[in-house]
């Protein structure tokens, strides 16, 4: 039977108050509504709700406070979220008394019902520490069945409320379990028995909230020691995609290692971005901007110390609402560059800082949350919308399906082809055309999948270009376009040099574009006249195009060694019976240009070497796009002597295994002396052979050895790196560990204080996956960096460097300084 099952995708504010740990309620419900009534973008709030206030004494529930919530919110047309929240943070108290040994309605199965983590001290400078954090013991049946009924009676009073959004439980964060007495009772156990307790919770969430959207908001552990939450034995991200659970986080920085790690860099604990990746199109994604986030663009920043052990938060400046936004809500936004496809997030909570009085926390405050929303749009709805607001009529099996999908790649051609073919991809207009739009979408182009994404087609380069597109809707792309390569050339055939040897007058042109058939390019004959010691010379039979980019005549009256020829041109005002080449650029007119009377010369003799391909040794690898190829020259040249310089191509029948080697001129080279150099540009990525020889005119000397070089422009992949832990203690072992991409050929070299490692002295690379052990350290601040160079000499260092630091055997300060910066 269809369920009646709302959907309200978009962005919520958290009230949020440092002064109330157990509660966190600010009572700014009502205050808050009034500011966002009028931003349709602002969804609504998330409130938090504290199960020791929801349930004071053993089974006597209270719903009240949610209720009028909910009807406030109602009233001003927004929606609820309403935060479970089940444990303490900073010295709070989530859990009811009665789980507390010694009172009221405490039973013997409820163990010690609950166990606390860290300590802190109140108030600050007392010297007075208590427990920091606060957990049930979800491991035992009786405490996880109090929070199965929680959840039950709550479905039960709230879930049919039209307000009501989405019930999230916080963070999964349980910090380091502690380990019974009994046999087999140990740290590790509990802690896959507190997964498998979550894993009941979520399956009662399902049956008592059949309307309602159910979230936990999953944590992004650091080391095995404090949470399995995210190991694969304990499967629970992957029962959240069955169940259709929605999947949170609890911070959203921009730039963490903990938050993005794939499995491929650390397979036990991938980061929850991963977890976001996995579930679009299976259930609602809920990111979470939370106060450090403003503040520092990763955990390890927002954690650090300065040289006195003294907190020293490093406000990044470059952090922006904007930047935090487009981390939620687009697609095609990476950091480290490891989660390509964006969040597509659904539903996105903004946390500021709320009370009135002023502090010197530098969170950002509310109201520039709130002037954010309110400027971005000047339209009703939410700016994404991955289904309509409202009721549906049936529970979506991916609450995503009515979502706007990835639009169709487009077709991408040249909306001009002026070559003389008309489809030969030969163009001097390189105007772009793109078919297969859908209405709405945005284009984006690039020159291949490693370059940057832009709404302006990339400038073309005389020569080869390679261009794609894509097409963007509602921020979420389309695969890329068919790969369009085509030949541009704006340059009009230019006279270069004429010869004649006995009765073939060659006539060369130079030009960026190589000719590649005489058809439709043949000029009309009686463009051109010609005279041989003074006499006009009758300009008979074919005008042929031929690949060295010349139109040959055959005069068929021979030329005498030494006599003098000359030759014009005037091209007709109209027709394709003008000289032109293959992009279509018409041939200007010479005159009297005088020939040089190669007839009776003997062929040159002279040999040319190739000694250094893009400044290299050919056979290596260049990163230079534009090769410069440099040579020597057996004897100084004479007369009308030059080198010439051949692209050489081979090519191989499938069918018969038969090579062919063609070349193709690419230029005259620059001689001084006996070494010449020739500048070959616009190479893409891959191998490419040249040779060269001495010519004059249609005499040729032996060609050199084909050699060459591979073209390599673009840096490796960045590598990832970091710390098993932010701090570690005198006598630990430390461990570092990242990724990297594993090319052909590149070497990674890790870099801590100064220290180089490689696989020569401790580096262990396993595929895609590098540890380096470094046994324990001295007490100290150790900086992290890492540096990949591929066999051309390219380069990709870590984008931000990181840290970890060792501590002594701490004094209380110490240790409370220590411990502040693990993330639990």
């Amino acid at each position: 039977m269809a369920t009646r099952y709302k959907w309200f995708p978009g962005h919520y504010v958290l009230l949020y108050n440092v002064n109330l740990p157990d509660q966190w309620n600010d009572g700014g419900l009502t205050r808050h509504l009034e500011q966002i009534k009028d931003i349709p973008n602002l969804i609504g709030i998330q409130k938090r709700y504290t199960w020791r206030f929801l349930e004071a004494t053993k089974d006597s529930y209270d719903f009240s406070d949610i209720v009028t919530d909910l009807a406030t919110c109602e009233r001003y047309g927004k929606k609820l979220r309403a935060f479970l929240t089940i444990k303490g943070f900073n010295g709070g108290r989530g859990a009811p008394d009665y789980l507390r040994p010694g009172n009221a309605g405490y039973e013997a199965g409820f163990g010690p019902g609950v166990y606390n983590w860290l300590q802190i001290e109140q108030p600050a400078g007392s010297g007075n520490f208590v427990p920091r954090n606060e957990h049930p013991a979800l491991w035992l049946n009786p405490v996880r069945d109090r929070l199965k009924k929680l959840v039950q009676r709550m479905g039960q009073a709230i879930d049919s409320h039209p307000a009501l959004s989405v019930v999230d439980l916080n963070e999964t964060s349980w910090g380091p379990v502690p380990a019974g007495t009994a046999a087999g009772d140990d740290a590790v156990s509990r802690q896959r028995k507190m997964a498998l307790a979550y894993r009941e919770v979520h399956a009662q969430a399902k049956v008592s909230f059949p309307t309602t959207i159910f979230c936990h908001f999953l944590n992004f552990p650091n080391n095995a020691g404090f949470s399995v939450i995210n190991d694969a034995e304990s499967g629970l991200p992957a029962e959240m995609l069955v169940t259709g659970t929605a999947i949170g986080g609890p911070d959203n920085w921009l730039d963490d290692f903990g938050l993005e790690r794939p499995p491929s860099v650390y397979p036990p604990l991938p980061g929850v971005f991963w977890h976001y990746k996995n579930a679009r199109g299976l259930t609602a994604i809920s990111p979470s901007n939370q106060p450090g986030n403003y503040e520092t663009k990763s955990h390890e920043d927002y954690t650090n110390t300065d040289e006195n052990g003294k907190p020293a938060r490093i406000v990044a400046p470059d952090i922006t609402i904007e930047k935090m936004y487009l981390r939620c809500s687009t697609a095609g936004v990476t950091f480290r560059g490891m989660f390509k496809e964006g969040l597509h997030a659904t539903h996105v909570n903004w946390s500021a800082r709320t009370d009135a009085v002023p502090t010197a926390t530098p969170w950002v405050p509310w109201n520039e949350i709130r002037n954010f929303f309110r400027n971005k749009w000047n339209t009703p709805g939410p700016d994404y919308q991955n289904m309509t607001p409202g009721v549906v009529t049936a529970v979506p099996a991916a609450l995503e399906d009515g979502a706007p999908q990835p639009p169709p790649a487009p077709t991408l051609r040249l909306a001009s082809d002026t070559g003389q073919a008309g489809d030969d991809l030969y163009t001097n207009s390189a105007a772009l055309a793109v078919d297969g739009l859908v209405a709405g979408a945005v284009v984006q182009y690039a020159r291949d999948v490693f370059s940057g994404w832009s709404a302006t087609p990339p400038t073309p380069l005389p020569g080869e270009n390679t261009v794609i597109a894509r097409q963007l809707l509602q921020g979420i792309p389309s695969e890329p376009s068919n790969i369009l390569t085509f030949q541009y050339d704006r340059d009009a055939p230019v006279l270069v040099r004429a010869t004649i040897n006995n009765d073939i007058l060659r006539i060369y042109y130079r030009d960026a574009v190589p000719f590649a058939d005489a058809a439709g390019f043949i000029p009309d004959r009686s463009a051109y006249s010609v005279t041989i010691g003074g006499a006009p010379v009758v300009v008979d039979g074919r005008s042929v195009l031929v690949v060295l980019r010349a139109v040959e005549l055959n005069l068929r009256t021979p030329a005498l060694a030494g006599s003098e020829v000359r030759v014009s041109y005037s091209p007709p005002t109209s027709g394709t019976l003008r000289f032109q080449d293959a992009a279509g650029n018409f041939a200007p007119a010479f005159t009297n240009q005088a020939v040089n009377n190669v007839t009776g010369v003997p062929a040159p003799t002279k040999t040319v070497a190739i000694t250094q391909i893009g400044g290299v040794t050919p056979g290596g690898y260049t990163p230079d796009g534009a090769p410069l190829l440099q040579g020597t020259i057996s004897g100084v040249l004479a007369n009308y002597e030059e080198v010439e310089v051949r692209r050489v191509f081979t090519q191989v029948d499938p069918d018969t295994g038969v090579s062919t080697t063609s070349y193709v001129l690419a230029g005259i080279a620059d001689v001084v002396g006996t070494t010449w150099s020739y500048r070959d540009t616009d190479r893409g990525d891959r191998f490419f052979a040249w040779a060269a020889r001495v010519r004059n005119g249609e005499l040729f000397g032996p060609f050199s050895e084909t050699v060459g070089v591979t073209v390599d422009t673009k840096p490796p992949q960045v590598p990832v790196l970091g710390s098993g832990k932010a701090v570690y203690r005198v006598g630990e072992a430390v461990t570092i560990f990242g990724g990297w991409g594993a090319g052909a050929g590149e070497k990674i070299v890790v870099y801590v204080n100064g220290g180089q490692y490689t696989t020569a002295n401790g580096l262990q690379i396993t595929g895609r996956n590098w540890t380096l052990p470094l046994g324990p350290q001295p007490v100290g601040r150790y900086n992290l960096g890492a540096i990949v160079t591929d066999l051309a000499g390219n380069t990709a260092a870590v984008e931000e460097p990181t840290f970890f630091d060792v501590v002594g055997e701490p004094s209380i300060n110490e240790l409370r300084l220590a411990l502040a910066r693990v993330r639990v």
